[in-house]
Protein backbone atom coordinates (compact mmCIF):
# COMPACT_ATOMS: atom_id res chain seq x y z
CA UNK A 1 0.00 0.00 0.00
CA UNK A 2 1.35 3.68 -0.93
CA UNK A 3 2.17 5.88 1.75
CA UNK A 4 1.60 8.67 0.09
CA UNK A 5 -1.61 10.16 -1.15
CA UNK A 6 -2.56 11.71 -4.09
CA UNK A 7 -2.35 15.33 -2.94
CA UNK A 8 1.41 14.85 -2.27
CA UNK A 9 1.72 13.62 -5.96
CA UNK A 10 -0.23 17.11 -6.97
CA UNK A 11 1.97 18.97 -4.51
CA UNK A 12 5.31 17.74 -5.75
CA UNK A 13 3.95 18.18 -9.31
CA UNK A 14 3.22 21.61 -8.50
CA UNK A 15 6.78 22.25 -7.18
CA UNK A 16 8.82 20.66 -9.88
CA UNK A 17 6.17 20.68 -12.64
CA UNK A 18 7.04 17.02 -13.55
CA UNK A 19 3.83 14.73 -15.01
CA UNK A 20 1.71 12.33 -12.81
CA UNK A 21 3.31 9.10 -14.21
CA UNK A 22 7.04 10.02 -13.55
CA UNK A 23 5.51 12.09 -9.99
CA UNK A 24 3.84 8.47 -8.67
CA UNK A 25 6.69 5.99 -9.97
CA UNK A 26 9.30 8.41 -8.06
CA UNK A 27 7.48 8.74 -4.49
CA UNK A 28 6.73 5.20 -5.11
CA UNK A 29 10.54 4.44 -5.22
CA UNK A 30 11.23 6.46 -2.59
CA UNK A 31 9.02 4.66 -0.42
CA UNK A 32 6.69 8.38 0.27
CA UNK A 33 9.84 10.33 1.40
CA UNK A 34 9.24 13.80 -0.78
CA UNK A 35 13.25 14.59 -0.75
CA UNK A 36 13.96 11.27 -2.03
CA UNK A 37 11.68 11.54 -4.62
CA UNK A 38 12.76 15.06 -5.72
CA UNK A 39 16.11 13.45 -6.33
CA UNK A 40 15.11 10.82 -8.16
CA UNK A 41 13.27 12.78 -10.54
CA UNK A 42 16.68 15.24 -10.83
CA UNK A 43 18.62 12.51 -11.68
CA UNK A 44 16.45 11.06 -14.41
CA UNK A 45 15.75 14.41 -15.98
CA UNK A 46 12.26 15.50 -15.71
CA UNK A 47 12.98 18.44 -13.59
CA UNK A 48 13.44 21.74 -14.79
CA UNK A 49 16.18 22.32 -11.72
CA UNK A 50 18.34 24.75 -13.86
CA UNK A 51 15.72 26.98 -13.89
CA UNK A 52 14.66 29.87 -11.09
CA UNK A 53 11.35 29.30 -10.07
CA UNK A 54 10.76 32.85 -10.23
CA UNK A 55 10.50 32.17 -14.71
CA UNK A 56 8.16 29.71 -13.93
CA UNK A 57 4.71 30.76 -15.08
CA UNK A 58 1.26 29.41 -14.93
CA UNK A 59 -0.83 31.06 -17.47
CA UNK A 60 -3.90 29.33 -19.34
CA UNK A 61 -6.16 30.50 -22.09
CA UNK A 62 -8.80 32.43 -20.30
CA UNK A 63 -6.70 33.05 -17.86
CA UNK A 64 -5.68 37.34 -16.65
CA UNK A 65 -2.17 37.89 -15.95
CA UNK A 66 -0.81 38.56 -12.19
CA UNK A 67 -1.53 42.68 -13.21
CA UNK A 68 -4.75 41.77 -14.12
CA UNK A 69 -5.77 39.90 -10.94
CA UNK A 70 -4.84 41.91 -8.23
CA UNK A 71 -6.66 45.06 -10.56
CA UNK A 72 -9.43 42.72 -10.10
CA UNK A 73 -8.70 42.25 -6.06
CA UNK A 74 -9.10 45.53 -5.73
CA UNK A 75 -12.17 46.54 -7.39
CA UNK A 76 -14.04 44.37 -5.72
CA UNK A 77 -12.41 45.43 -2.19
CA UNK A 78 -13.03 48.89 -3.56
CA UNK A 79 -16.68 48.15 -3.87
CA UNK A 80 -17.38 45.92 -0.63
CA UNK A 81 -15.92 48.78 1.26
CA UNK A 82 -18.17 50.90 -0.21
CA UNK A 83 -21.15 48.53 0.63
CA UNK A 84 -20.49 48.36 3.94
CA UNK A 85 -19.96 51.59 4.86
CA UNK A 86 -23.25 52.38 3.39
CA UNK A 87 -25.39 49.78 5.58
CA UNK A 88 -22.74 51.52 8.51
CA UNK A 89 -24.29 55.02 7.51
CA UNK A 90 -27.91 53.27 7.84
CA UNK A 91 -26.98 51.98 11.59
CA UNK A 92 -25.34 48.38 11.34
CA UNK A 93 -22.84 47.54 13.27
CA UNK A 94 -19.91 46.40 11.25
CA UNK A 95 -18.14 45.36 14.07
CA UNK A 96 -20.80 42.75 15.41
CA UNK A 97 -19.52 41.01 12.54
CA UNK A 98 -16.93 39.43 13.71
CA UNK A 99 -12.84 38.46 13.58
CA UNK A 100 -12.52 40.44 10.04
CA UNK A 101 -9.87 37.61 8.82
CA UNK A 102 -12.76 34.90 9.69
CA UNK A 103 -14.53 37.32 7.95
CA UNK A 104 -12.99 37.68 5.06
CA UNK A 105 -12.20 33.71 5.03
CA UNK A 106 -16.05 33.28 4.92
CA UNK A 107 -17.49 35.51 2.60
CA UNK A 108 -14.52 34.53 -0.22
CA UNK A 109 -15.76 31.01 0.46
CA UNK A 110 -19.34 32.02 -0.79
CA UNK A 111 -17.98 33.44 -4.17
CA UNK A 112 -18.30 31.44 -7.22
CA UNK A 113 -15.15 31.03 -8.11
CA UNK A 114 -13.68 28.61 -10.62
CA UNK A 115 -10.63 26.56 -11.23
CA UNK A 116 -9.13 26.59 -14.56
CA UNK A 117 -8.50 22.74 -15.76
CA UNK A 118 -5.43 24.37 -18.03
CA UNK A 119 -3.44 23.96 -15.39
CA UNK A 120 -3.42 20.86 -14.31
CA UNK A 121 -3.29 19.92 -18.69
CA UNK A 122 -0.80 22.15 -19.84
CA UNK A 123 1.70 22.88 -16.01
CA UNK A 124 4.32 25.44 -15.74
CA UNK A 125 5.58 27.40 -18.45
CA UNK A 126 8.52 29.19 -19.85
CA UNK A 127 8.75 32.86 -20.19
CA UNK A 128 10.93 33.39 -23.02
CA UNK A 129 13.94 34.26 -21.59
CA UNK A 130 14.10 31.65 -18.89
CA UNK A 131 13.67 29.13 -22.03
CA UNK A 132 16.53 31.17 -23.75
CA UNK A 133 18.57 30.52 -20.73
CA UNK A 134 17.32 26.63 -20.21
CA UNK A 135 18.48 25.89 -23.78
CA UNK A 136 21.09 27.86 -24.32
CA UNK A 137 19.92 29.79 -27.32
CA UNK A 138 18.77 33.17 -28.75
CA UNK A 139 15.82 34.78 -28.48
CA UNK A 140 16.32 34.78 -32.76
CA UNK A 141 16.70 31.04 -32.28
CA UNK A 142 13.46 30.42 -30.38
CA UNK A 143 11.34 32.31 -32.61
CA UNK A 144 12.45 30.23 -35.54
CA UNK A 145 11.80 27.08 -33.81
CA UNK A 146 8.30 27.88 -33.66
CA UNK A 147 7.62 29.08 -37.17
CA UNK A 148 9.55 25.77 -37.74
CA UNK A 149 6.85 23.82 -35.32
CA UNK A 150 10.35 22.84 -33.52
CA UNK A 151 8.94 24.13 -30.06
CA UNK A 152 5.37 24.72 -28.77
CA UNK A 153 4.51 28.37 -27.62
CA UNK A 154 1.18 28.87 -26.47
CA UNK A 155 -0.39 32.05 -25.85
CA UNK A 156 -2.72 33.95 -23.36
CA UNK A 157 -5.91 35.44 -23.73
CA UNK A 158 -3.71 38.91 -23.11
CA UNK A 159 -1.29 38.27 -25.29
CA UNK A 160 1.38 36.69 -23.28
CA UNK A 161 3.47 34.20 -24.95
CA UNK A 162 4.80 30.86 -23.28
CA UNK A 163 6.62 27.29 -23.78
CA UNK A 164 5.04 24.39 -21.69
CA UNK A 165 7.67 23.12 -19.62
CA UNK A 166 7.10 19.75 -20.27
CA UNK A 167 8.80 20.07 -24.03
CA UNK A 168 12.37 20.16 -22.32
CA UNK A 169 13.47 17.44 -20.85
CA UNK A 170 17.41 17.25 -19.07
CA UNK A 171 18.24 20.78 -20.83
CA UNK A 172 16.96 20.02 -24.33
CA UNK A 173 13.78 19.83 -26.47
CA UNK A 174 12.08 16.57 -26.62
CA UNK A 175 13.65 14.75 -29.33
CA UNK A 176 10.79 13.84 -32.02
CA UNK A 177 8.71 16.95 -30.61
CA UNK A 178 8.94 18.71 -34.12
CA UNK A 179 7.73 15.75 -35.85
CA UNK A 180 4.36 15.59 -33.71
CA UNK A 181 3.96 18.93 -33.95
CA UNK A 182 3.93 19.40 -37.49
CA UNK A 183 1.80 15.97 -37.68
CA UNK A 184 -0.70 18.01 -35.05
CA UNK A 185 -0.77 21.00 -37.36
CA UNK A 186 -2.52 19.34 -40.25
CA UNK A 187 -6.06 18.77 -37.65
CA UNK A 188 -6.00 22.31 -36.25
CA UNK A 189 -3.67 25.63 -35.57
CA UNK A 190 -4.58 25.65 -31.72
CA UNK A 191 -1.05 25.23 -29.99
CA UNK A 192 -3.81 24.95 -27.00
CA UNK A 193 -5.22 21.58 -28.64
CA UNK A 194 -1.45 20.42 -29.35
CA UNK A 195 -0.44 21.08 -25.82
CA UNK A 196 -3.39 19.30 -24.42
CA UNK A 197 -2.46 16.09 -26.58
CA UNK A 198 1.03 15.97 -25.83
CA UNK A 199 0.46 16.56 -22.12
CA UNK A 200 -2.79 15.93 -20.87
CA UNK A 201 -3.49 12.52 -18.82
CA UNK A 202 -5.59 10.02 -19.93
CA UNK A 203 -6.91 7.19 -17.53
CA UNK A 204 -7.06 3.15 -18.57
CA UNK A 205 -10.32 1.16 -17.62
CA UNK A 206 -9.59 0.36 -14.34
CA UNK A 207 -8.60 4.20 -13.94
CA UNK A 208 -5.14 3.96 -13.81
CA UNK A 209 -3.08 6.91 -15.72
CA UNK A 210 -1.70 5.77 -18.77
CA UNK A 211 1.63 7.14 -20.24
CA UNK A 212 1.25 10.79 -21.83
CA UNK A 213 2.10 11.71 -25.32
CA UNK A 214 5.03 13.60 -24.20
CA UNK A 215 6.14 10.80 -21.88
CA UNK A 216 5.83 8.62 -24.75
CA UNK A 217 8.25 10.96 -26.54
CA UNK A 218 10.71 10.71 -23.85
CA UNK A 219 10.69 7.09 -23.79
CA UNK A 220 11.95 7.01 -27.42
CA UNK A 221 8.63 6.02 -29.09
CA UNK A 222 8.30 8.59 -31.42
CA UNK A 223 7.27 6.85 -34.51
CA UNK A 224 4.29 5.55 -32.12
CA UNK A 225 3.72 9.24 -30.90
CA UNK A 226 4.00 10.58 -34.83
CA UNK A 227 1.42 8.19 -36.53
CA UNK A 228 -0.97 8.78 -33.13
CA UNK A 229 -0.59 12.49 -33.94
CA UNK A 230 -0.98 12.05 -37.47
CA UNK A 231 -4.30 9.78 -36.99
CA UNK A 232 -5.78 12.20 -34.58
CA UNK A 233 -4.79 15.19 -36.69
CA UNK A 234 -6.89 13.39 -39.78
CA UNK A 235 -9.85 12.96 -37.34
CA UNK A 236 -9.89 16.86 -36.30
CA UNK A 237 -9.47 18.31 -39.90
CA UNK A 238 -12.44 15.96 -41.53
Amino acid sequence: MANFSGADVQSLREQLGTGMVETKRALEEAGGDVDSAVEILRRAGFTTGNVDKGDMITLYPGHSSQQQQEQAARKIGEEVTSQLLRQAASGANLMALGPLKELARDIVARLPLAQNPWSDIVGPCYTSGALQRELGITRAAVSRAVGENRLLRVTTSDGVNLYPAFQVHAGAVVPGLGRVLRALSGGTNSTWTWAQWLNATIMDENGDPLPRNIERLISGHVDDVVRDAQHDAAVWAA
